[in-house]
């Protein structure tokens, strides 16, 4: 690699160091051996996080370095896989060499051939050592998807960046198993052949359970996440040769956005996967703590109807993944929904109603904004005072929201969803509803959306912390909100209820 780069640059020498904490020289081409110190020495603190964050750069050979006494004054830099994170590559000249930006941009696609070649290197080293490859699939093993979930996950952290797993099956593979455990061999077996071209070249297929393979889906999460596993899911039956009698399911899970630790994301999209199962099969499932606190309820065997009993319907798993896309867009709103659904479930609770209620009101609360899909995003991160024009746009959105939700099995929640800007004095948007005229879920969603509101920052104004907010708020009793929530919210406050909580913006 070091005779190649040097080739490449007309370098008259080159360096590799190791990624990680420590800056340990690994190979050179062209000088001779360095000591560890003076190896370390080549990159300081701030060079190396400005190959992370910037990418390929040049410098100078520090002042006093051993190099410069062999006429070696200018470093050439380039990093070796995702932010540098296998090392970086140091050509080094005297400095009147040719373009330097040619010979940057040359530099910088060789490492990024370097870096599939080192990775391919790693990976069948890892195989050998570990016995990783599952027999049956020949994808890797179920053992060697813990440990590669391990060090995604701890890379991703690293990054700031995020990490997916796709759980997948065929409907009905696990009763077939019972009667026929070769046809079942027989029918997995096709489906790794025909998952594999459909995987990136940063994807890793595994064996995940007896029945089941997984796909480790780096820098992927929320709506890209389901994205992938449908795109796997609806072409992956034809690739595989399987015949019409057979669907697939995939579930989906993301780190570290609803799973907080490494061991729990291949369990989360197993349970994704479930969920997508028992409603149905032959649809994707994208995990969510808030979805499946309400899905909880069915499981418990209430046997009560409720919206929330039909999230298995993959327009619910699109929908909720489009409002927490329409969160993300927004500066100042990450996680508002969730926010949200998490509070107006504690004051219903508070106000006495009833678990299944509960249930479907968490969900209005994940999806009070789904309408905001089709506004503007010039609009929604405005900084400043919204015009007319402006406001009317922004006052279409529970009625985008309600049309939305249509064909998704949601009918309980589609009015608390459409009337959650209502106003007890008639003053609010849509349609100007007055006091009992509003549904009772949809004043609760009021509430909890303007205490979220208020206590983060927008585009618009700065946030209140939360007792100016409630104070606020319980100006507006009987006139904005309903009396009778604001006395809930208050009763929360006064109990320290974590719902009411603000983080750091």
């Amino acid at each position: 690699m070091l005779a190649g780069a040097r080739s490449l640059v007309n370098a008259e020498a080159a360096l590799f160091l190791t990624g990680g904490g420590e800056q340990d020289l690994a190979r050179f081409e062209g000088i001779e051996p360095l000591s560890d110190e003076s190896a370390r020495g080549l990159l300081s603190a701030e060079l190396r996080s400005t190959l992370e964050e910037d990418g390929p750069t040049i410098a100078e050979v520090p002042a006093g370095h051993e190099l410069r006494g062999a006429g070696l004054t200018r470093m050439l830099l380039a990093g070796v896989g995702v932010r540098a994170s296998l090392g970086v590559l140091v050509c080094l000249d005297d400095g009147t060499g040719g373009s330097a930006a040619e010979d940057m941009q040359a530099l910088e696609d060789f490492c990024v051939h370097a870096a599939a070649a080192m990775t391919a290197a790693v990976l069948g080293q890892e195989v050998r050592e570990l016995g990783a490859v599952d027999p049956l699939t020949r994808l890797f093993n179920a053992r060697y998807l813990r440990t590669r979930l391990e060090q995604e996950t701890q890379r991703a952290l690293r990054a700031g960046s995020s990490l997916s797993v796709a759980a997948i099956t065929l409907d009905g593979l696990g009763e077939l198993r019972l009667e026929d455990e070769g046809a079942a061999d027989d029918a997995l077996e096709r489906l790794a052949e025909g998952c594999i071209p459909r995987l990136r070249a940063t994807d890793v297929g595994c064996r995940l359970g007896e029945n089941e393979l997984a796909v480790i889906l780096p820098d992927v999460s929320g709506l890209d996440a389901y994205r992938v596993g449908e795109r796997l899911r609806s072409g992956i039956i034809a690739d595989a040769g399987l015949g019409s009698r057979w669907t697939a399911s995939v579930g989906i899970a993301t780190f570290p956005d609803q799973t907080g630790a490494p061991e729990q994301l291949a369990d989360a999209a197993r349970r994704a996967l479930a969920w997508a199962r028992r409603h149905g099969g032959d649809r994707t499932f994208l995990f969510s703590q808030e979805v499946v606190a309400g899905l909880e309820d069915e499981r418990r065997g209430t046997g009560v109807a409720n919206a929330s009993e039909a999230a298995g319907d993959s327009g619910i798993v699109t929908i909720t993944a489009l409002a927490a896309e329409v969160d993300e867009r927004i500066p100042g709103r990450q996680g508002h929904s969730e926010r949200v659904s998490r509070l107006a479930a504690a004051i219903g609770s508070e106000l006495g109603l009833a678990p299944e209620r509960l249930s479907d009101l968490r969900l209005a609360g994940l999806l009070h904004d789904i309408g905001k899909i089709g506004v503007g995003e010039d609009v929604l991160t405005k900084h400043g005072p919204l015009s007319d024009e402006e406001w009317r746009e922004v006052h279409r959105h529970p009625e985008i929201g309600h049309r939305m939700l249509a064909g998704a099995r949601l009918d309980v929640i589609r009015p608390w969803v459409l009337h959650h800007h209502e106003r007890i004095d008639g003053a609010g948007y849509p349609a100007g509803l007055i006091g009992d005229e509003i549904p009772f879920e949809a004043r609760i969603l009021a509430v909890a959306d303007a205490f979220d509101t208020m206590t983060h920052t927008t585009p618009q104004r700065d946030a209140l912390d939360p007792d100016a907010a409630l104070a606020e708020m319980g100006r507006c009793a009987g006139s904005q909100f309903d009396a009778g929530v604001i006395a809930a919210i208050m009763a929360l406050a006064q109990r320290s209820a974590p719902e009411l909580e603000v983080g750091e913006d």
